[in-house]
């Protein structure tokens, strides 16, 4: 995969080995891990693993919760190219990671739109969407193609970065030096939505830029709206039809968060209940049985509460 990614990765691990998690983190970038002196402001102990990835754990406010943070930045991402990309975050989500943050991005090569193009888009309401915060930056960047070459690099930004999700738009070719990289579409997630996009985004595989894209379309779609009330059933922009092509909307809000055993339990009997059966019936009850042990490798302290709650707990 070329012009496509994930661009961050970031979160915890909870009930394992902080070694456990280094060693991962060190097998899949192929670093080292230097320890760091003092650790960080949040944990007693950390190390780095080259210059844009980092580990560290014993909380300082609770050492008793037995959590490592991790965080792997763009750059280190982005060479270990998409699919690599994509296997640390299978083997991190394996090991039972909560992702907080996620970053996936999209480069439209042959520029059908510039940052600017989609600032006046959003300025003039041609969009379907609930954000209502944009700004655009513009600065010179020096390009790596010839001294002294300044070339106008810009970047519009949609949404906030303190909320659940944002969007980056900005000149990866001004940015990068490389002519022919294009224009980024970078998608920023939080949270919930950082977690369900990293599942969606290792089961789609080869078709990474497609669920990036499309994840983008469920936060904000760019519709012609002149003449039309509705932003629903206005046609996309042709700019915007011909970077989406046909990836379909994704929304990553996700189902209202359940707050008891038996809210759970009406959750999956109605919403999963029918894709356990066919997969029971397709891949058999020993497939079955894997996934519930997996899951119930990965149940969090929140979960153990509410078992508790009801006198039951999970055998050692």
């Amino acid at each position: 995969m070329t012009g496509v990614g994930l661009g961050w990765l970031q979160g915890t691990v909870k009930r394992v080995e902080p070694a456990e998690v280094v060693a991962l983190l060190g097998a899949a970038l192929g670093s080292e891990p230097e320890a760091r002196a003092g650790g960080t402001r949040w944990y007693a102990e950390s190390v780095t693993l080259g210059l844009h990835a980092m580990a560290a754990w014993a909380p300082r406010s609770r050492p008793e919760l037995g959590e490592t943070y991790f965080e792997v930045r763009q750059t280190a991402l982005d060479e270990l190219g998409g699919v690599r990309a994509l296997q640390l975050a299978a083997l991190l989500q394996r090991l039972g990671a909560q992702f907080s943050r996620a970053d996936g991005y999209y480069d439209d090569r042959a520029r059908h739109a510039e940052p600017e193009t989609v600032a006046e888009a959003f300025r003039r309401g041609d969009t379907l969407t609930h954000l209502r915060r944009m700004r655009t930056i513009r600065e010179d960047v020096v390009s790596g193609q010839g001294a002294g070459v300044v070339q106008d690099g810009a970047t519009t930004y949609l949404g906030s970065p303190k909320s659940g999700a944002m969007v980056r738009v900005y000149d990866k070719a001004a940015e990068s030096g490389r002519p022919g990289a294009g224009v980024r579409w970078e998608l920023q997630v939080r949270g919930d939505q950082a977690k369900r996009f990293v599942t969606g985004a290792i089961g789609a595989g080869d078709e990474l830029g497609r669920y990036v894209l499309g994840c983008i379309c469920g936060l904000i779609d760019f519709r012609d709206r002149s003449g039309q009330e509705r932003a629903d059933r206005a046609p996309r922009l042709d700019w915007w039809a011909a970077i989406v092509a046909d990836a379909q909307r994704v929304r990553l809000n996700g189902p209202a968060r359940v707050d008891s055993l038996e809210k759970r339990a009406a959750w999956l009997r109605n919403q999963v209940g029918p894709t356990l059966a066919l997969l029971w019936h397709a891949y058999g009850g020993h497939w079955l049985n894997s996934v519930l042990q997996d899951g119930e490798a990965r149940l969090t302290e929140a979960d153990l509460r509410l078992l508790a709650a009801r006198g039951r707990t999970v055998a050692p």
